[in-house]
């Protein structure tokens, strides 16, 4: 997945890091292509990964929760670096309104509540003085 927060990027004023890139799958049953971009990564109030969605094309909805995590699971591959943090594979589990949208937009089973999407390790690296526009620190 080709995402990258641009220079600057830190938390927003809801908790989330936007990431340029997103995922297309195609639903070879249907025909259809779904779309989900921008990506958010949601670190506050709960960990998850949120997206416009698009179907063939044509925006669907702004930004439904996809996957989500816990902060458990999030906390559990934290590693101190030398410039910061790395989060080790946090996993990413498919929500029951993904699955929902899946379904009416295909016509077909969508998948499973609580399978994995995906996992994600970001690296945090803190730059002294330096703070994104909502006074968090840039990643």
């Amino acid at each position: 997945m080709p995402i990258g927060s641009t220079a600057g990027d830190g938390l927003d004023s809801r908790g989330r890091v936007f990431y340029p890139g997103g995922l297309t799958f195609h639903h070879a049953a249907s025909g259809k292509t779904i779309t989900l971009k921008p990506t958010y990564i949601r670190v506050t109030p709960m960990p998850g990964y949120s997206a416009g969605v698009a179907v063939n094309g044509v925006p669907l909805t702004d930004e439904p929760m996809i996957a989500d995590t816990t902060p458990a699971e999030t906390l559990a591959g934290a590693r101190p670096c030398l410039t910061g943090w790395r989060l080790e594979k946090v996993p990413f589990r498919i929500t029951a309104e993904a699955s929902r949208m899946f379904a009416q937009v295909t016509g077909d089973e969508g998948p499973r509540v609580g399978s994995l999407l995906g996992t994600l390790t970001p690296n945090s690296d803190y730059i002294p003085g330096r703070t994104s526009s909502t006074g968090f620190p840039g990643f």
